[in-house]
């Protein structure tokens, strides 16, 4: 049998990537001949894989002869060198056509050069000229005869190896083009440097310049080129350009919204006269002294013995939760002045917030924070919020204790380690850690001294709890709750367990299908916060926004139910709104207002502080001066005194 290549093949000597990584892979019987009516090869089976070894016959002219000899071993090949670039398929495909019979493979055979050394019986390659046209043959003498030595290696009539084969002719051709393309840049580079800046040139980029990609990078640029011609399609850019007029017309209508309701709010005649005269008297029914304790939940009212109800009308006198660790104003006023001053505003009880840090660390409290009140000094802080409960309930107020906070410090922020009553799973990223059963222990800490107080009345569990995402659901702090409230409960059967409700205390939903259960019955008061930022991710947008009908439903649904359905009192324990509100500012208060009226609700507002802690601030939302003595009288004051009438 003949293997014909062109003469052409013969000068290249060869290409590393014409010969298969075991030696020569091919079709020994395969017939091979010129056929002029068939000009290409490109795509055929051709038997012949590459190889890592070169064939280094660059040096045969026309008319010589050169002879190479493969000899069968399992040895390694030796790599000769390359003198061109030119591979086998590029000289197939220029006029051989190829049929395949009986296909064996002799593999693993080392190739060496042999210039001057005669023909040995077995299998060789000579390369001959033809009447001027150049070609090569490779002659098997003893092939059909059987005399030349079987390898080892099974015939290759697999279908799968053939595939392989093919798929190795295949990465010939890329790499050729890649060779080719990287020549003919580093020529037109040549080209521009002798040229120099006076001929602009454009260079041509080819596919060779890149790194072959790989199957995920090509299904990566297939896909990239799909979003891009789909970004390029008519109808995406008119999609486009009408998400574009959307988002803009969106942050137009919503400027326009924020700028109106941020403008400073004028207060009504009527608010503008009660500012002018002096504070009318406190409603007298309203003091707890004129009831029979202790209290106890009848429905959705709160009554004494003889079944009188006892509407809460209460302030937030906050600091003992804060970094100084005690109650505000005691550097400016007397504890027994600003007791005075709180009846005097009309308010029947107090909502004392402490933190956990507070029992924990008991620190002496500094001096400068106790300059009205020198009695004080040097006692730690477990003491003075002791002494302050005490002065509350000899001045005819009713306290309420609430656990407000786990660090000591302002409430409330994103911080999830005083989110909950616990933070122990969040591990060492909370400055102050406490476990649910260590909660439950400040609390009998804190009340132990107030046990026989008749006019301390309750217990505010917890401020605000709130998780990110939903992870301090009703039904996790439900249980909680319970447990504690009955520890409370074993000490004094007659406190009020008051029990707030879910995302920063604004929902109560859960209550028809979870409700508390204490070990005391009637004993249990819900509680909600209201304020103008409250409602913020809902479709109906914040509550200083809303209509008053968007505002009652959601009212109603997050505690108003419970009420209605006489399920258990509702405190709302936090109410607020600065001394000088915005236009949403006052469409908040004015709608709370009108609902609190409609439902007789009890509540309580934040807060009697005339400055923050931190900082000296002034507390916009306050109601006294920076004497505390002072009241402010205005649209707040007016409004608070008509739901303690009512």
């Amino acid at each position: 049998m003949t293997f014909v290549l062109p003469r052409e093949y013969a000068r290249t000597g060869g290409d590393k990537t014409t010969m298969s990584r075991a030696g020569w892979f091919m079709m020994p019987v395969l017939q091979i001949e010129y056929d002029p009516e068939f000009p290409t090869l490109a795509g055929q089976k051709l038997g012949m894989a590459k190889t890592k070894a070169d064939l280094n016959h660059g040096g045969a002219k026309q008319g010589k002869y050169r002879k190479l000899r493969i000899q069968e071993h399992s040895t390694k090949m030796r790599k000769p060198a390359m003198s061109s670039n030119k591979s086998l398929p590029n000289a197939v495909s220029r006029g051989v056509m190829a049929t395949l019979h009986q296909p064996r493979s002799i593999s693993h055979n080392a190739l060496h050069t042999l210039p001057d050394e005669p023909e040995e019986e077995g299998l060789s390659i000579t390369w001959r000229s033809d009447c001027g046209r150049m070609w090569s043959g490779l002659r098997v003498p003893h092939f059909l005869g059987g005399t030349r030595p079987r390898s080892p290696t099974p015939t290759v009539d697999d279908p799968q190896q053939r595939n392989h084969l093919l798929g190795d002719w295949t990465d010939i051709e890329q790499n050729r083009i890649m060779k080719e393309g990287n020549e003919r840049q580093n020529e037109d580079e040549e080209l521009d440097q002798d040229l120099g800046p006076t001929k602009k040139t454009r260079r041509r980029v080819r596919f060779a310049d890149f790194e072959k990609p790989t199957t995920q990078r090509r299904s990566w640029i297939r896909t990239r080129t799909r979003r891009c011609s789909c970004l390029r399609s008519p109808s995406s850019a008119i999609l486009f350009a009408a998400l574009l007029l959307c988002l803009g017309v969106g942050y137009v209508y919503r400027w326009k919204v924020e700028t109106a309701l941020h403008r400073s709010w004028i207060p009504d005649a009527a608010s503008e006269r009660f500012s002018q005269n002096p504070l009318p008297p406190p409603p007298e029914h309203l003091q707890i002294t004129n009831y029979t304790l202790p209290l106890r939940t009848r429905g959705r009212d709160i009554v004494d013995v003889n079944g009188r109800r006892f509407k809460l009308a209460s302030v937030n006198w906050y600091g003992a939760s804060d970094e100084f660790f005690v109650a505000g104003g005691l550097d400016i006023q007397h504890r027994d002045d600003i007791a005075k001053t709180i009846k005097k505003l009309g308010f029947n009880s107090v909502r004392l917030p402490y933190a956990d840090e507070l029992v924990i660390k008991n620190p002496v409290v500094e001096e400068k924070h106790l300059r009205a009140n020198p009695d004080l000094v040097g006692l730690r802080a477990l003491d003075i919020f002791h002494i302050i409960v005490q002065t509350l309930t000899k001045s005819g107020i009713a306290v309420i204790v609430n656990n407000h906070i786990t660090s000591a410090t302002w409430c409330c922020g994103a911080d999830p380690c005083d989110a909950g009553w616990s933070n122990d799973h969040l591990g060492p990223i909370c400055r102050v850690r406490q476990t649910e059963d260590e909660w439950i222990q400040h609390w009998e800490t804190i009340m132990l001294p107030h046990i026989n107080n008749p006019l301390v009345i309750g217990v505010d569990l917890r401020n605000e709890i709130r998780g990110l995402w939903g992870t301090m659901p009703w039904s996790k702090w439900a249980p909680a709750a319970e447990r504690c409230g009955n520890r409370l409960l074993q000490m004094n059967r007659d406190w009020l367990v008051i029990v707030e409700g879910t995302e920063s205390s604004n929902d109560l939903s859960k209550v028809c299908k979870r409700p508390i259960l204490l070990d005391v019955t009637h004993r249990l008061v819900y509680s909600a916060h209201v304020y103008a930022w409250s409602g913020w991710g809902s479709w109906e947008g914040r509550f200083l926004q809303r209509d008053y009908d968007s505002f009652a439903k959601t009212m109603h649904h997050n505690w108003g139910y419970i009420v209605d359905k006489q399920i258990a009192p509702v405190w709302v324990g936090e109410i607020g709104a600065p001394v000088q509100p915005s236009v949403g500012d006052a469409n908040y208060w004015q709608h709370l207002v009108r609902f609190l009226q409609e439902k007789d609700s009890d509540f309580g507002y934040w807060a009697l502080n005339a400055r923050k802690p931190k900082g000296n601030a002034t507390e916009r939302y306050g109601l006294l001066q920076d004497d505390w003595k002072t009241p402010v009288l205005d649209y707040r004051m007016k409004d608070m005194l008509e739901l303690m009438s009512a």
